[in-house]
This record gives structure tokens, sequence and C-alpha cells, in this order.
């Protein structure tokens, strides 16, 4: 059979080509170089984007202002680093309303840092042993602190010293909750029992000595405060219904 036969390109058409392939290339450049510029552009109104929303989260200003709270997430390099105590940190809280963090530790003492500025507001102390855990109440004029020592401090915020010490407990405190909108104060201890506290007047209304077998270590309340739930060594969390115990 007789093949078919291919004419070369004439001089023009391969010029053609050429200049195609060179225009490709260089749109495709082009492209790149302004994909690249663009992801640049996106990554830098990300980070001003989440920049804005921590600002707004950190306008937790004075004693007395509204906070606004943001949703931005925590980025590095940290704000500050708190130093003072003498011993090992083991608990911190953070006001509901204004720019304050309250910390525990191993040195027995308790101090109060404005988080906004970085600076040590006050040191309270009271408590003859470790202090294992805080809590602030629904309107932030109570702190409330256990210790070591078997004890629980009510501290007036305003005064900063202890309004009142609650007792019962035989064995270390190791979890405290407050019941939201309301004076009363849940607390768990290695004893094995939940005590149900009124503030106002300092007395034990309710002693739960059932449902675990092994050191309390944890109680949380449900935000309506109709609901708490309690976790033990003993492998088990337990669900109370807070009207039954009052």
């Amino acid at each position: 059979m007789q093949q078919a036969s291919v004419e070369p390109l004439p001089a023009d058409a391969s010029s053609i080509r050429k200049d195609l392939l060179e225009k490709k290339w260089t749109t495709v450049a082009r492209l790149k170089r302004q994909t690249m510029e663009l992801e640049k552009q996106i990554k830098q109104l990300k980070e001003e984007n989440v920049c804005e929303r921590c600002d707004n989260m950190s306008q937790l200003t004075s004693f007395g202002s509204k906070p606004q709270i943001g949703d931005g997430l925590p980025r590095e390099p940290a704000k500050y680093t708190l130093q003072g105590h003498r011993s090992k940190v083991t608990k911190i809280v953070v006001h509901p309303f204004y720019n304050l963090v309250a910390s525990a530790s191993e040195d027995a003492s308790i101090r109060l840092w404005d988080f906004e500025q970085g600076e040590h507001e006050r040191t309270l102390k009271s408590h003859a042993g470790m202090v294992t855990f805080l809590a602030f109440n629904s309107n932030g004029n109570v702190l409330a602190s256990s210790a070591t020592d078997l004890a629980i401090k009510l501290w007036n915020l305003e005064t900063f010293t202890v309004a009142k010490t609650l007792q019962g407990h035989e064995h270390e405190v190791s979890g405290l909750a407050f019941v939201p909108d309301t004076d009363f104060l849940l607390s768990c201890s290695r004893d094995q029992s939940i005590r149900f506290w009124d503030t106002q007047s300092g007395y034990c209304l309710n002693t739960i000595t059932h449902g675990h077998s092994d050191w309390i270590r944890r109680i949380a309340v449900h935000h309506n405060g109709s609901l708490f739930a309690s976790a033990s060594k003993d492998e088990s969390i337990v669900i109370w219904n807070c009207d039954l115990v009052r």
C-alpha cells in the first residue's frame, strides 16, 4: 500500500505555533502570579479578621463595664505571663464580668490578676493548706475557695475579706460549684460526700453520702440550676436533681 506523505508546515505556520506557545506560557505564568497574590491577600484578611475578633473578646475593660465577647481564637505569642505564686498553681477561674482572673496555689494563697494589663491586683490569704478549688458566684461579688484544711472560704470581693467560713467536710474539699442565680453552693470532698450550703447563713442544708463509693473529685451545675453532676474516683458520674437535695 502507498503510504500517505506528511507535508512539512510552511515557515509562517511554524512561526505562528511558536508565538501561540509563548503566549500560552506567559498567560500561565501571569495567572499563577495572580493566584499567589490573591492567596496572600486572603491570608492577610483572615488574620486581620481573627485579630479584630480577639480585640472584641479583650474588651472587658474596667470594673462595671459590660463585656463585648467575640469568638476569636487564641494566637501565639502569649499576651502575658503571670508570675508570683511560690508553689504549684492548682486552679484558675475567670470572673464572669470583669477583666479579673483568680488563681489558687499549693502555697495556700489566692491571687487576683488583671488579665487585660497583666498585673497582680491582690493576694488573699486565710487558708492553712493547699488551695484546691475556686468558684465565682453568678453576680461575681463572691469568690468561694476550698483547701486541704477542710474549710471553704467565702470571699467578699468588695472588701477582699472572708465573709464566712464553711466547715463540715471530714477530708479535703476537691470541688465547688454555685447554683446559678441563687445563694446556694455545692461542694464535694474526698470524704465521699456532697454538701449543699446556704452562703447567706453559712449553714449546710443537706449532705449526700450515697451515690459514690470513693473520692468525689468534681461537681458541675447545669446553667439553669435544675441539675448537677458529680464525678468520682469510683469511675462513675452521677446526675442529681437540685430540687431534691435542697
